[in-house]
């Protein structure tokens, strides 16, 4: 790596975004990049800076959060929704709810996030406490594990990624 951009991209008026996605919305292999305004999510699958996707959720409230992820393997991601401690599933992109979780371990101000953390080639659910992090890698309400980013100070933002190509995500601060 040089040091320079590749490209430099713009996307979304940065005032209205309730927070930015990156998932691989049509299947292609490729990630794109999609921002999150009230109840609905607009997907660009081509770097243009605009949306070729309007996808809308169907709820009686407005979700805190939105994830994607390939939740069950699939080709392409889907979206999820966190309100409170429930994370919604929308795995046909209806913009309905097909399955939620509730977690019993999340408290205010705690971050819902996204990640293959075991190599199953399918997305967890972790749940973030400052640096804490909970891992729900079979999707059934449960901790499965835990770990703690040592490294991490108040304040730093983080990302979830695979990082090394090696097939299993991890935290960067």
């Amino acid at each position: 790596m040089d040091g320079k951009f590749d490209f430099i991209y713009s996307y979304g008026s940065g005032e209205k975004e309730k927070n930015y996605l990156v998932g691989d919305w049509d299947g292609s292999g490729k990630d794109k990049i999609a921002a999150a305004r009230g109840k609905t999510v607009l997907m660009d699958t081509n770097y243009d800076g605009k949306h070729d996707i309007e996808y809308t959720i169907k709820t009686d409230f407005e979700p805190e959060q939105f994830l994607s992820g390939k939740w069950q393997g699939a080709k392409k991601d889907s979206i999820a929704f966190g309100n409170k401690n429930t994370i919604y599933f929308d795995d046909d992109a209806d913009g309905t709810a097909d399955r939620q979780i509730t977690y019993a371990n999340f408290a205010n101000g705690d971050e819902f996030m996204s990640g293959d953390f075991n190599s199953d080639n399918k997305d967890d659910i972790s749940i973030r406490q400052g640096n804490k992090f909970l891992i729900d890698s079979d999707l059934d309400g449960k901790i499965d594990s835990e770990f703690i980013a040592n490294f991490a100070k108040e304040g730093d933002i983080y990302l979830i990624g695979d990082w090394d190509g090696g097939g299993k995500d991890s935290v960067a601060v």
